[in-house]
């Protein structure tokens, strides 16, 4: 599979009723035929998000892309009316007065919730605050079925995770850190994803807003 995408090549997020896998890449521009019932969701390079539904026969992506920074800044858009909206509830969100992620592929352990991690790359834990002393982190999948462990250095934010506790696509885990308990559920980025647009994008779908929101604030 390559690793950058063509201004043509859209990459799947997700597909219902299709044999499409997430990761797979497509052309954009060869007409994509959908029974009634079947959908998919797309990311082009440039970080537009297609979504498609049956029944139809059309080419995900035949159009040029939009103007520079035009998919950046609705990206960034999507990502402020979802805490708008979730506000105008009179909901609190966490992640509105939760400190923003130094880095893009950091794991905030300090709220639940959804976290992207990329393909072949060790996941990396964040704590927020590296004035802590040394911790004991134990790892469980939702099912509780095993358990492994780590030690957190004292006056370290981050802790990179080991080989004994990787985090597989689509799944739910248990975070502990000291007795408090976290529940993040991971989301894994194909390698097929070669822009940072479209890694936004699938970030954004993905409901990870704040690793999002920490990789636009990179873009134009």
């Amino acid at each position: 599979m390559p690793s950058n995408l063509g201004a043509a090549e859209v990459v799947v997020v997700e597909s219902i009723g299709l044999d499409l896998h997430p990761g797979q890449v497509l052309d954009g521009v060869q007409p994509l035929t959908l029974a009634l019932g079947q959908r998919v969701t797309l990311v082009a390079s440039d970080g537009r998000l297609i979504k498609l539904k049956g029944p139809s026969e059309v080419a995900p992506a035949p159009d040029a892309e939009p103007p520079k920074g035009a998919v950046t800044k609705s990206l960034r858009d999507l990502i402020s009316t979802r805490q708008a909206d979730v506000s105008s509830l009179g909901v609190v969100r966490s992640s509105e007065s939760r400190a923003a992620l130094p880095d893009a592929w950091l794991l905030d352990i300090l709220h639940a919730g959804s976290r992207c991690v990329e393909e072949g790359r060790s996941p990396v834990l964040w704590r927020g605050d590296g004035a802590t002393p040394q911790s004991e982190v134990v790892l469980a999948p939702a099912d509780g079925s095993w358990s492994a462990h780590a030690t957190w250095p004292g006056g370290a934010d981050r802790l990179e995770l080991p080989a004994s506790m990787s985090l597989q696509d689509r799944h739910s885990y248990t975070v502990t850190v000291d007795g408090g308990s976290v529940q993040l559920t991971v989301f894994v980025l194909p390698r097929t994803l070669g822009s940072e647009a479209a890694k936004a994008a699938w970030m954004v779908e993905m409901r990870c807003d704040p690793q999002a929101k920490a990789l636009l604030a990179g873009l134009p």
